[in-house]
């Protein structure tokens, strides 16, 4: 049996695009794919949630959920202009899938 393990040097949309077409077409398990990267941000980076409630607090409308991640850049990302992107990032399983 052949084992397979790639290494993602860059942990940008080239490499995460790269990674989903392992695993679903391929049929590679995450575990055998690995991301590496010297930036710890980039031009849609983000923070976890918890880090960024004071930065996104809204009196009318205040973040109440803590848990997972923000993407700072995201309010940039609509559907008609990044169509391509939704449907990468659609077929990202969680960590529970």
């Amino acid at each position: 049996m052949i084992k397979h393990k790639a290494i993602m040097i860059g942990a940008g949309l080239a490499n995460m695009a790269a990674a989903v077409y392992l695993i679903q077409e391929a049929h590679w398990q995450g575990d055998q794919i690995t991301f590496y990267s010297l930036d710890d941000h980039g031009s849609n980076d983000g923070a976890p949630t918890v880090d960024t409630v004071d930065e996104y607090w809204n009196k009318n409308h205040p973040m109440e959920n803590t848990k997972g991640y923000v993407a700072r850049g995201g309010r940039m990302l609509n559907y008609r202009t990044y169509v391509d992107l939704m449907d990468l990032l659609s077929r990202i399983p969680s960590a529970t899938e």
